[in-house]
C-alpha cells in the first residue's frame, strides 16, 4: 500500500503536505513531484505477477520495461526494471539471506551490486534494524565510492530518509519529494523502505481512507496505473504475496515454498 500511495503522490493524485487537511474538497493531479515514474509499465509487471502467484524476474530488454533499446545483463538496472522485481525480491528475501557481501562494481557486477543493496535495505527495513542499514549506507559508500551507480545512490538515499523518520512514512516520503533534483523513483523507493520499517499503521490515515474510497479521477488512475480500483483490491493482492512468502498457500500438486516464516507488516 505504500507504494501504491507513494506513487499516487508523486503524480499529484493524493495531496501532500497542508492541504492533506482540505482532502475533500482538493482536487488531484495538480501537481506532478519531481522523481515520479513516468511510465506505468512495471506497475502492470507487479500486478499480473500478483494476480498469477508467480513472482518473476522481468526479462532483460523487456520492451515493456527497459524501452526499445535492450540493455546486455552486465549494464546497470534501470529503475523501472529495479521496481518490477519487488514482488520476486520479496518472495525470495528468505532465500537469498543473508544478502551477498557488497564488493567493488565493475562494469560485470553493478546489476548484481543494485539487486544486493536493494536485498540489504529490504531487509534491514523489515527487521527495524539501525544499525544494519546504516553499515549498508557507510559500506556502500566506503566500499564503491565514487563508482556507485546512480540508481544505488538513489536507493542509498532513500535509506537515509527512512533512517532520519524511521515509522514516519509522511515525513520519509516527504523528504523525498523536497529533495533537491531527486532522481526518478526516489519517492517510491522511499515509499517502499518506509512502509516496510512502519507498516500499514505508519501510513496517513487520510491517504489511507483515500485509497479505501477514492473519488472519480483517482479511481480512473488507479485502473489505468495500477489495474486496482481500491485498497481492498490491494489488500487482497498484498495477502496472497505474504501466504506465498510464509508458504501457507500451496496449489493443488505443488510442494510449499523454501521460504522462512515471520510477521511481516504489509
Amino acid at each position: 500500500m505504500g507504494l501504491v500511495i507513494a506513487d499516487a503522490v508523486s503524480h499529484g493524485q493524493m495531496p501532500w503536505g497542508r492541504s492533506r487537511a482540505e482532502l475533500p474538497s482538493v482536487q488531484p493531479g495538480l501537481t506532478r513531484w519531481p522523481g515520479h515514474v513516468e511510465s506505468d509499465r512495471w506497475c502492470h509487471h507487479i500486478v499480473t505477477q500478483l494476480q498469477s502467484g508467480h513472482a518473476e524476474q522481468p526479462q532483460s530488454g523487456a520492451p515493456e520495461l527497459t524501452g526499445p533499446r535492450s540493455p546486455q545483463l552486465s549494464e546497470p538496472l534501470g529503475v523501472t526494471s529495479l521496481l518490477a522485481t519487488l514482488p520476486m525480491r520479496l518472495w525470495q528475501l528468505d532465500q537469498r539471506h543473508p544478502p551477498d557481501a557488497l564488493s567493488q562494481p565493475s562494469s560485470s557486477t553493478l546489476r548484481e551490486t543494485v539487486l544486493t543493496v536493494f536485498d540489504h535495505s529490504l531487509v534491514a527495513a523489515l527487521n527495524h534494524d539501525v544499525l544494519a542499514l546504516t553499515a549498508l549506507i557507510r559500506t556502500v559508500r566506503d566500499t564503491t565510492g565514487a563508482e556507485l551507480d546512480p540508481l544505488s545512490q538513489t536507493l542509498i538515499l532513500g535509506c537515509q530518509h527512512v533512517l532520519t523518520a524511521p515509522s514516519d512514512f509522511e515525513l520519509a516520503v516527504g523528504q523525498s519529494l523536497y529533495t533537491a533534483s531527486p532522481a526518478v523513483g526516489l519517492p517510491v523507493l522511499t515509499g517502499i523502505l518506509s512502509a516496510a520499517w512502519g507498516g500499514e499503521n505508519s501510513l496517513p490515515i487520510a491517504l489511507r481512507q483515500l485509497l479505501a474510497t477514492p473519488p472519480p479521477r483517482l479511481r480512473g488512475w488507479l485502473l489505468q496505473r495500477w489495474q486496482i480500483a481500491d485498497a481492498a483490491n490491494l489488500r487482497t493482492l498484498a495477502q496472497g504475496l505474504w501466504q506465498r512468502w510464509s508458504g501457507s498457500h500451496v496449489t493443488e500438486g505443488s510442494e510449499p515454498p523454501n521460504i522462512a516464516v515471520q510477521p511481516v507488516l504489509t
